[in-house]
Formats: structure tokens, C-alpha cells, sequence
């Protein structure tokens, strides 16, 4: 059971959904942004026809769902609403743990002499932030995901920005954020422009090439196949409808929900950021994934060398895989944040 079919259970037994309702296709159930399996959705927006809003209904809803998944609000929107159709940008954010941008050669120390400590320095964040600004414009970004060629004009997608944060602690692990914006993501996009962020930081002073001619190398149309970093700190932040709020928000209300934004904030620093903390402290997966590449590391020679023949990608190895749509990714939220009913079509927003 998904997070949208935990929503339904409880919009069902608060009486939201009425029984003679029946499926949920009847009522224009709709959600402005889907995930890959495995990842969490901290903020999501779902439209549908709902019986009008009555004092209370948040409540009733939030007494029927599990404690790690919150609604907080909800609008009633226009008719034709769809939080799919209207969703103009999405946000996602990555924690990463910060030593996984130590170099190799920074952990190497001479016999019986104990290891350094990796400091997350200005600087290595300045050669974080100098590869995730090679992301932003428009791109081709067909290597960055599964059965896309360089001539698909699907793959060209939109980035509007991509930051790092400072670093923060949550349950004694130091993170950092990397939030990006933009329009829409094709599967495994984010973790393979997460992956390369932080593999070429960590490769930063044996690389052949400038970061840049290395970056613009994974945008050439020869396909190259590129590293996928772990979906554990991988969320949906935001979404977001700029064109709807400017037409119809001041009649309707916006769908920025800024009387719960502290709310929201408060629940994702108190059970996303630990939840994604701990899973970490539990299976090692970003440090595990950074060891196997350090053993396996990405041949930036054969990447900058456009003539050479594609090498052979596991990822295409059946004629069968190579045709997984976008309409493949699942929706498996493990912590999800905000959502949006739509009474007339109610838009709910919630988050787990």
C-alpha cells in the first residue's frame, strides 16, 4: 500500500469520499507529482471531487491515516482543476552525508596512524556548487536516465536551479542539501545528476578535463552510461502552480498553503530528516554505493572521447527494458508531507 492509498483509507472513513463515491477514477483523482520506487515524497498535492469542507475534516482525516503521514490543508479550486496537469515546477531535495565527498586520497593514511576526519569545507562546497550550476538551462539529459536517446526530444528538460546548503546535523550525522527546481524529471535523473556531483568532487583533482568540458561531455548525444546514487535521501520538497495562483489564487485562495508552512517545516525536520538519517546509520547505503565506486570509478577519458564507440549499458540489455516510460514510476512515498482536496474538486495537502 502506497501513501495515496493510505490517503484514500482515511478520506474514506472521515467521510470525504462517500461510499456511493465508488472508485477513486470517478472523481478526477489526480497528483502533481510521482516518485521512483524506493523514494520519498515530502510534499505532495492530490485533486479530486470531495464533499464540501466542513470544521474538522482535517482532523477527521489525520485520526484515520498513520502518525508519519499529516494532511494540513486543504483548497477548494476551479472545476477543470488537475494537480497534475497545472503543476508548473517541482522541487526535490537530497540529503547526502557530507563525507561522501571525501577524496580517496583523503582517507589513505600511513600505517598505524589514524584515519583523518573529513571537514566539509567552504571550498568543497564552492566544487559542489561548480558542478551543480552545469545542470541549470536547458539540457539534453538522455544519459541522465533509462531508454532516452539523444534525439528524443523528451529528454531535454528544464533546471532552474540546483544548490547546495551548508552543512547541518541531524542524529549525529553531518548532511548537506542539495535542492533542485525544475520543471519536470525523467526516471533516475535526479540520483544520476546527484551521483556525478558527487563523484566528480571526489575525483575533483585527478580529473582529465575541466569539470565544465566534463559536464557537457554527459550532455553530448553519445550515449555514456552514468553512475545512480541511492533514492534513501531522495524527496518531493514542493510543488508548485505559479500560473494557477496568478489567475485564480486571489479568488480561490493560493496553493502555497503559508498558514501551515511552519507546520510543515517543523514535521520534515522531526520525522523526514531523522527517518532518512537513521536509515542511513542502519544499511550505509550512500556509503556503501561511494565504496563500490571508488573500486569501480567512472573512466573520465572514455567519457571526454566522443569518438570512441558507446560502452554497453546493463541498463539496456533487453529490448523489454528499454521501454520504461515515465509512466512507470511508482509511487512507493515512504514519508510524505503536504497534499490538496478539491471540493467541486478539493486539493489536499498533506505530509508523512
Amino acid at each position: 500500500m502506497d501513501i495515496l492509498d493510505v490517503l484514500e483509507e482515511g478520506l474514506r472513513k472521515a467521510g470525504a469520499i462517500l461510499p456511493c463515491d465508488g472508485h477513486i477514477g470517478r472523481l478526477k483523482w489526480s497528483r502533481s507529482a510521482r516518485t521512483d520506487k524506493g523514494v520519498h515524497a515530502a510534499a505532495n498535492v492530490v485533486s479530486f471531487m470531495m464533499v464540501h469542507g466542513r470544521e474538522g475534516l482535517i482532523e477527521d482525516i489525520n485520526r484515520f491515516i498513520p502518525s508519519d503521514c499529516r494532511v494540513f490543508a486543504y483548497r477548494r479550486t476551479t472545476n477543470g482543476f488537475s494537480a497534475k496537469q497545472l503543476c508548473d515546477r517541482r522541487r526535490y531535495c537530497y540529503l547526502m552525508p557530507t563525507s561522501c565527498f571525501g577524496s580517496p586520497s583523503a582517507a589513505e593514511v600511513e600505517e598505524d596512524t589514524a584515519p583523518r576526519p573529513f571537514i566539509f569545507t567552504e571550498e568543497i562546497r564552492s566544487k559542489v556548487q561548480r558542478v551543480l550550476n552545469c545542470f541549470m538551462g536547458c539540457k539534453n539529459f538522455h544519459n541522465y536516465t533509462i531508454a532516452k536517446s539523444a534525439d528524443d526530444q523528451s529528454a531535454k528538460r528544464y533546471i532552474q536551479s540546483f544548490e547546495c546548503s551548508e552543512p547541518f546535523m541531524v542524529e549525529d550525522m553531518e548532511f548537506v542539501r542539495l535542492t533542485v527546481l525544475g520543471q519536470s524529471f525523467m526516471l533516475n535523473q535526479i540520483r544520476k545528476m546527484v551521483a556525478m556531483t558527487v563523484m566528480i568532487v571526489r575525483d575533483h583533482d585527478r580529473l582529465p578535463g575541466s569539470v565544465e568540458d566534463i559536464m557537457d561531455a554527459t550532455f553530448a548525444k553519445r550515449k555514456y552510461p552514468l553512475p545512480k546514487a541511492p533514492g534513501t535521501g531522495l524527496f518531493l520538497d514542493h510543488c508548485f502552480f505559479t500560473h494557477y495562483d496568478a489567475t485564480r489564487g486571489t479568488t480561490r485562495g493560493t496553493l502555497e498553503f503559508d498558514e501551515v508552512k511552519e507546520q510543515v517545516e517543523e514535521f520534515r525536520m522531526k520525522r523526514i530528516f531523522p527517518e532518512i538519517a537513521r536509515l542511513e546509520q542502519k544499511d550505509h547505503q550512500c556509503a556503501g554505493w561511494v565504496e563500490i565506486m571508488t573500486r569501480h570509478p567512472i573512466d573520465y577519458v572514455g567519457l571526454l572521447d566522443v569518438t570512441a564507440p558507446p560502452p554497453v549499458q546493463n541498463e539496456e540489455k533487453e529490448e523489454g527494458k528499454q521501454q520504461v516510460q515515465e509512466s512507470q514510476i511508482i509511487c512507493e512515498d515512504r514519508n510524505p508531507i503536504a497534499f490538496v482536496c478539491n471540493n467541486q474538486k478539493v486539493t489536499i495537502f498533506t505530509e508523512s
